[in-house]
């Protein structure tokens, strides 16, 4: 319905991201400048698009690059501007710049070749009579400073409506005449010429005609002075603007109309994001993600969050207290979840469930470190959360636990045609659930895989087997202790790695006579060797 209703529109419009590539476009962009369908492609960057332009000799004469990176920098500078122009094909186009809130750009197209058209043509009429206007008399006025009368000719009482067998108007009948909104500014450009500030008189006003009606008129004049400066007589001409106002101001209103629209889209848009992963959302927009029922098999790291004994906790508060909690822990835990890079799954009544992997990825390795930091993060920020908690009066603040596994899901777009659901499934994902419901509160229970892709910066304890449905044999997991460069400086972990060598020790947990008994018989075999 979004596209549909776009294309109906009018103008043209393009919006751009922050790279300034293309996301999305209508049909009359396209028309309007007349690009290959290609080029109107998500993820086409506006360079492509200037190109196309300047070989086809939309900027004229010069050299091609210097034109592109001229209109680079005005869209680079993400300022709101308009401007027109002709292009080689002889259309005229009325473009609108505009900045989005999100960093990217918006680009309007309108196509204003009538109205120039029509402009140019009434310069023309207009020069035409100004040669002739003393044999044509079309629209000729004539003041008298001492008699303060105006002398019209014929076709001036044609033009305004005007029923009278005389040719002398008194001024201040003509006065009255004026619509009283554009009085002023006609009195202040007539007083500048009167004055000398102003070389000629010229100003467009309306004019009540002798049907009632108001018509737009451009009056133009040039006078003669005395030997003091002071005019003595001012002559000029009246042509009927109407038609041009109309098309003006109806341009005017397009745009505003457009404008909104605009507005209406971007409000939309920022409001549908709050539905979406950033991911996901940035994916269907620039058109890599495509939105149909699909699915891929793909690694993933997946976790899950839980609040501890959360049905016992929310019978002992109050709604209101309950809702104000949990929305603030779900806020703080997901900012964390973005910032590490993660696709929020859904939430699942006080639980969150994403992954790391798809639709970005840095790496299955870099996906599953930074799903641990992302977790570490999370219980730092707990433990900060529940403090607080605890000095507003909160007997049971919120503990956490988390659940972590690696391994080949299935992702994609699951539902109907008209409803789709972004989301993972796979028993590697019924996997970190259970691991999260194994958790300690407050902990950290990874699977092995993961394990074996963080080993070299996280610390962690062996955690007895679970047993988990859908799995033959007990599944080996770990307690997350934290990261271990942090645990040498705090002196509980001795990490040294070489060529053939790879010591690991955890002085909290090892029994440090047995330790000494281990180290002092590597020694002797080493003295011996």
């Amino acid at each position: 319905m979004l596209r549909a209703g776009l294309d109906a529109l009018g103008c043209g419009f393009a919006i751009f991201d922050d790279r300034l590539d293309l996301v999305a476009s209508n049909h009359a962009f396209r028309e309007l400048r007349s690009y290959p369908k290609v080029l109107c492609t998500p993820g086409t960057n506006i360079v492509e698009l200037y190109r196309f332009n300047a070989e086809r000799g939309d900027y004229g004469e010069g050299d091609r690059e210097v034109l592109i990176k001229l209109r680079l920098a005005r869209a680079e500078s993400r300022s709101r501007h308009s401007l027109e122009y002709e292009l080689a094909t002889g259309r005229i186009l009325s473009i609108d710049y505009m900045p989005i809130e999100a960093g990217g750009l918006l680009m309007s197209y309108i196509d204003v070749t009538k109205r120039k058209l029509a402009e140019q043509a009434l310069k023309e009429s207009e020069e035409r009579y100004a040669l002739a206007m003393a044999g044509a008399n079309e629209g000729m006025w004539d003041w008298n400073a001492g008699t303060d009368e105006i002398m019209v000719s014929d076709s001036y009482k044609r033009l305004i409506g005007l029923h009278s067998p005389s040719d002398r108007i008194k001024l201040e009948d003509w006065v009255v005449m004026i619509h009283p909104d554009d009085l002023a500014a006609r009195n202040g450009a007539r007083q500048a010429h009167l004055d000398g500030r102003a070389e000629f008189y010229e100003c467009e006003y309306r004019v009540r005609c002798g049907n009632g009606e108001y018509r737009w008129f451009q009056d133009r004049a040039q006078s003669r002075r005395d030997e003091r400066g002071d005019i003595v007589r001012m002559s000029g001409s009246l042509t009927d603007v109407t038609e041009r106002k109309k098309a003006q101001n109806a341009l005017v209103e397009a745009n505003q109309r457009i404008r909104d629209q605009n507005q209406v889209l971007t409000s939309l848009s920022n409001q549908l994001s709050k539905y979406l992963s950033p991911q996901v959302y940035s994916s269907i927009f620039s058109g890599s993600q495509p939105v149909e029922i699909s699915s891929k098999r793909k690694k993933l790291t997946v976790f899950f969050t839980d609040i501890a004994d959360f049905t016992e906790i929310a019978e002992g508060q109050e709604s209101e207290e309950l809702t104000s909690l949990l929305n603030r822990f779900l806020t703080e835990m997901s900012g964390i979840a973005l910032k590490f890079g993660a696709t929020i799954d859904k939430y699942i009544g006080d639980a969150i469930m994403g992954f790391f992997g798809d639709p970005e990825s840095r790496g299955t390795k870099a996906d599953a470190l930074a799903c641990v930091e992302m977790a570490l993060a999370m219980q730092a920020r707990m433990a900060e959360l529940q403090r607080a908690w605890h000095d507003q009066g909160i007997e049971r603040p919120f503990e956490m636990r988390i659940g972590i596994n690696t391994g080949f899901c299935t992702v994609g777009n699951f539902g109907s045609e008209n409803r789709m659901d972004y989301t993972i499934i796979g028993n590697e994902v019924n996997l970190a659930s259970r691991l999260q419901s194994h958790a300690h509160p407050g902990g950290i229970l990874i699977a092995h895989e993961t394990f074996s892709m963080v080993k070299d910066e996280i610390g962690v304890e062996e955690h007895a087997p679970v047993s988990v449905k859908g799995f033959s044999r007990p599944v080996q997991c770990y307690v997350v202790i934290g990261r271990l460069n942090e645990l040498r400086m705090q002196g509980r972990v001795i990490r040294e790695y070489d060529e053939g060598v790879r010591i690991f020790l955890d002085l909290f947990r090892a029994d440090r006579s047995k330790v000494t008994q281990i180290v002092e018989g590597i020694l002797e075999k080493l003295r011996s060797t």
